[in-house]
């Protein structure tokens, strides 16, 4: 939506070229524009330079989003040896304990990558890759120690403003003198006994569910802390235990076979499964029923059904060693399981698909597989692999992998109007209704809250999204006060200690926030002379989406105007005074763009201060014509050649167009396509609204980086979001952007050298190069080909060092999409546009076609699926 410029000026306390030159001429000095350090095109004829708001005047701004409530995400960091599962089984107890405490995730700490986990991974994967690898995937709000030094080891900073984000497994309850003990973090599970038993509990009920305990673990196997979850039985927590007896009064169990097999099929409410309460649970992979067998009485099966239960669901787990008495009731869940997908037209079956743990043999397996014989064909299918590696990255950004279950107790809308100076915005916090008010004094992260920044409209464009600092919340500080907050896949995190206090979010200009995340990466930035114009091109234009600028021949018109002496590629010459053009010249380039939409008139581009309409007037001495705009009109003029002064020929007008002429201000004034900043817009608006998906973007235009004494500039750096579904939360990508004009030998080698070097320092980020014209030169196809490949090597982790993105002309100046305009081209843009599955949103997609169209290369898949070196599994595992 386009909005006034000449109002946003007046509110924002700008003021015209002839009132700011009248300023000037009586204050008797030269006054520099603040925005653009003097340039002299500033001080002459553009509408930046600022001064103080008069009183009373204030500036407001529209934030809209969501804020969901949900349990805090604890994460238990533990070396995966053997000697540890007694710890491991004690964290399990704990879980049971607090609320949402089933997704609390595991996450295997080790130097030296164990051999069950190598299968099926690069064979340069370290342990700290491992670990990495499950905090990028499950992104715990805090962290548990198993021992000292695993956080360190990880590089995740403990405290934060005061705040311990990592506590050791020996201090996780805690002691209160006059109270009774609690927990470092999480909502204490009490809570919601008391609730269930005041609410639901204490009444009698025609169909009462049934719940059950087991009277004491398993001497050696895990089974029963995973699946049904074990109560601690140590006096300091004792009274949850009892609490629970006293709420539910469930049914005690044995911990046998018999009993296991008695909970599953009846279905029994359990202490895990009340850790589940007001919590509505959302799939990260199929829903289809999964037996797994694994032994749970060694730590990597425990790590591993654990986790698992953390991002699939329906999971019947067996106990290997129970496989034969668990037979009769995996066959009758097979059978049953085994119906019509409803809705479904060709027929097909819901299957159940049968897994196995890391530590069972192949012989051990075959044998549990040997015991479900017996049912239909196509009921049940058989992996003999391991646990897939689900953390682990992929090389094309369009294969669906696994994502953590979604959880969500309560979620809402909010919209606020704040002054657009001020720092914060206070949005609405969510609480658990069965939750005490006050928590302990040491535990403020007792729940969560995740907001989302669906709308901001700012004129100083706050940033929406950041990278994730899961690891070091130090930046960006998106809270206000001590409180801790992080930004993760979600959205932003806000630990919650107390209920009913509101939550304070930060949110930087666009630039300030990626210069200030360029700093925690020990690199100084500052916006440079290019990225301050191509930020008033922006704002001029109506914002990122804008189509205004989206035509070649305004741009030529724009540039031919802004220079005094036009040289032609054929080598004749055209002088433009004053940067003037005919009101026939602009309406010839305006009728032809009639057909677009929205649709283009030359009001646009008046209310837009691009240009402005004035009178042309020769002066009777020098004979040179001037050009007056509206306010400087008057019945006596001085002549801007010979500085003489005369009188307007009221009388010799010869009142027609011919009279008119239209100048371009600000920073449309500049030479050379405004220095660039036109492309740079386009380039942009092509991630902005491009590819007809939502995208949440923040942004810097122009940026002098320096790193270590070593110098580059970057015409602008970008993170990327795409909202195509907002349940798959994804990273935003980095981009960074080197942007042309028309240059026939445009991208050289310094500026390829240039984009490398930025991918050597962010591995994994997108390398955006785009120029305004249609083809790009033999020449230059040759550069960016030898960038392609060197980007499209892998990495350890089997994603490409950097993704290179070339747009020209044919993206820049789209209509309606960017596929929708290579559809109109045909040939081969034509067939990319129409393949099936084509989505340009994703910009690893969008990657790999334009290195295809404008490179020459082959396929990514093709390409770099052939040079992936994965380390695969075995068709068949060593009994």
């Amino acid at each position: 939506m386009f909005y006034n410029r000449q109002r946003l000026h007046s509110a924002l306390g700008y003021v015209s070229p002839a009132e700011y030159g009248r300023r000037d001429r009586a204050a008797g000095s030269v006054v520099q524009c603040p925005r653009n350090r003097g340039q002299a095109q500033c001080q002459q004829r553009t509408p930046c330079a600022k001064v103080p708001p008069g009183k009373g005047v204030q500036r407001m701004s529209n934030v809209s989003g969501s804020v969901r409530l949900r349990p805090t995400r604890i994460g238990l960091l533990v070396r995966p040896s053997q000697t540890n599962h007694q710890l491991i089984r004690q964290f399990l107890r704990l879980c049971a304990c607090l609320w949402g405490g089933r997704y609390n995730p595991i996450i295997p700490v080790a130097r030296t990558l164990p051999s069950e986990w190598a299968r099926r991974l690069p064979r340069n994967t370290s342990g700290h890759d491992l670990a990495d690898g499950y905090i990028d995937f499950f992104e715990p709000d805090v962290f548990v120690e198993a021992e000292p030094g695993l956080a360190q080891e990880l590089g995740i900073v403990s405290e934060r403003h005061l705040e311990r984000r990592v506590v050791p497994l020996s201090e996780f309850i805690l002691k209160r003198e006059t109270r009774a003990p609690d927990f470092a973090f999480g909502l204490n599970i009490f809570d919601v006994y008391q609730h269930r038993y005041d609410h639901e509990l204490q009444f009698v009920r025609r169909h009462s569910p049934t719940f059950a305990a087991f009277e004491k673990a398993h001497s050696n196997h895990a089974f029963f802390e995973l699946v049904f979850g074990v109560l601690p039985t140590q006096k300091d927590i004792a009274y949850i235990g009892k609490g629970y007896i006293d709420a539910f009064q469930p049914k005690l169990l044995v911990p046998t076979p018999e009993s296991a097999i008695e909970a599953l099929r009846a279905r029994h409410g359990t202490p895990l499964s009340v850790t589940h309460f007001a919590i509505d649970r959302e799939s990260g992979s199929h829903s289809d029923v999964t037996i797994y067998f694994f032994d749970s009485s060694k730590t990597i099966d425990v790590i591993d059904f654990w986790n698992l239960g953390l991002w699939k669901m329906n999971l019947i787990p067996v106990e290997i060693s129970w496989a034969r008495t668990f037979a009769p009731f995996l066959l009758d869940v097979i059978k049953k399981n085994y119906r019509p997908i409803p809705g479904n037209a060709f027929g097909t079956m819901h299957t159940t698909h049968v897994e196995f743990g890391r530590s069972i043999s192949n012989s051990a397996a075959r044998a549990a597989a040997s015991l479900l014989r017996g049912v239909p064909d196509g009921a049940v299918g058989y992996s003999l692999e391991y646990v897939q590696p689900f953390w682990a990255k992929h090389y094309s950004r369009m294969v669906t992998r696994p994502r953590p279950v979604r959880l969500t107790s309560a979620e809402e809308d909010f919209e606020t109007t704040v002054d657009s100076d001020a720092t914060f915005v206070t949005v609405p916090s969510l609480a658990p209704e069965f939750a005490q008010r006050f928590g302990a004094g040491e535990n403020h992260a007792r729940w969560s809250n995740v907001i989302r920044i669906s709308s901001l409209t700012d004129v100083q464009e706050r940033a929406p999204i950041y990278p994730t600092n899961v690891r070091n919340a130090d930046y960006p500080r998106i809270s206000f006060g001590s409180t801790g907050g992080i930004v993760t896949r979600e959205g932003f995190v806000f630990p919650q200690q107390h209920m009913r206090l509101r939550n304070s979010l930060n949110l930087k200009r666009h630039q300030d926030a990626v210069i200030g995340w360029l700093k925690t990466r020990a690199i100084e930035a500052e916006v440079s002379s290019a990225g301050r114009n191509a930020e008033q091109v922006v704002r001029s234009q109506g914002g990122l989406g804008s189509n205004i600028l989206a035509h070649e021949g305004t741009l030529q018109l724009l540039d031919r105007m802004a220079k005094t002496v036009h040289e032609s590629k054929d080598g004749t010459a055209a002088q433009f005074p004053d940067r003037t053009a005919r009101i026939s010249d602009w309406k010839e380039v305006v009728g032809r763009r009639r057909e677009e939409l929205p649709r283009i008139a030359l009001s646009d581009f008046t209310d837009r201060n691009i240009i402005r309409l004035g009178v042309a007037v020769s002066c009777p001495r020098c004979e040179q014509e001037n050009w007056y705009d509206l306010n400087r009109v008057d019945y006596l003029l001085q002549c801007e050649r010979c500085l003489g002064e005369y009188n307007f020929p009221q009388g010799d007008l010869r009142f027609g167009e011919q009279d008119w002429r239209f100048r371009v201000v600000g920073p449309f004034s500049l030479p050379n396509f405004a220095h660039g900043a036109y492309s740079t817009a386009l380039t942009l608006r092509v991630l902005f609204s491009g590819t007809m998906t939502r995208a949440t973007m923040t942004w810097s235009p122009g940026l002098n980086l320096k790193r270590g004494g070593v110098a580059r500039e970057v015409d602008f750096v970008a993170w990327y979001c795409e909202d195509r579904l907002v349940s798959h939360e994804r990273e935003p990508a980095v981009v960074f952007g080197e942007t042309k004009s028309f240059g026939s030998d445009a991208f050289q080698a310094k500026d390829v050298a240039r984009m490398r070097e930025l991918g050597e320092w962010f591995p994994g980020s997108f390398l955006m190069l785009s120029t305004l014209k249609r083809q790009i030169s033999p020449e230059e196809k040759n550069r960016l080909q030898r960038l392609a490949r060197w980007a499209r090597v892998p990495r350890k982790d089997g994603t490409p060092r950097a993704w290179v993105i070339v747009l020209t002309g044919n993206e820049l100046f789209f209509t309606w999409s960017v596929g929708h305009t290579w559809k109109e081209l045909g040939g081969k843009h034509a067939q990319v546009a129409e393949r099936e599955g084509t989505h340009l949103g994703d910009l690893a997609t969008l990657s790999d076609l334009t290195q295809q169209l404008y490179l020459d290369m082959p396929s990514l898949e093709s390409d770099l699926g052939r040079r992936h070196r994965w380390r695969r599994s075995p068709a068949r595992r060593e009994g």
